[in-house]
């Protein structure tokens, strides 16, 4: 299976849709009132042309006190992904499907 797509491929290729629950569109809503019209929902602490930072968050948790065997940023998502799967029963590949990390077939 393919994952992730290369920088070329996110460039020039089909663009990646996902639908967005009719809540999560209403928090993008009032967060953009808030932040204005940038075209980042979390701007870098650099300037608004560049999406915030992995590193960022990292930097973050470790302010909080978490070490690097106890949180990272790319934790989240593999914390979600183990939720969705255990709690909610969604399939995986529908999750990565989501996350275009991989191509979603026939379940």
């Amino acid at each position: 299976m393919e994952m992730k797509r290369s920088r070329y491929e996110k460039q020039n290729g089909r663009p990646h849709a996902v639908p967005l629950p009719h809540q999560a569109v209403a928090i993008l809503r009032e967060l953009q009132r808030l932040t204005g019209h940038v075209k980042y929902v979390f701007p870098s602490a650099l300037g608004n042309a560049r999406p915030m930072s992995d590193n960022t968050v990292n930097t973050a948790l470790r302010r909080l006190g978490y070490d690097k065997e106890t949180a990272t940023a790319h934790g989240f998502r593999a914390m979600a992904r183990t939720l969705l799967v255990e709690q909610l029963n969604v399939h995986p590949d529908v999750i990565e499907a989501q996350l275009a990390h991989g191509k979603l077939g026939p379940l």
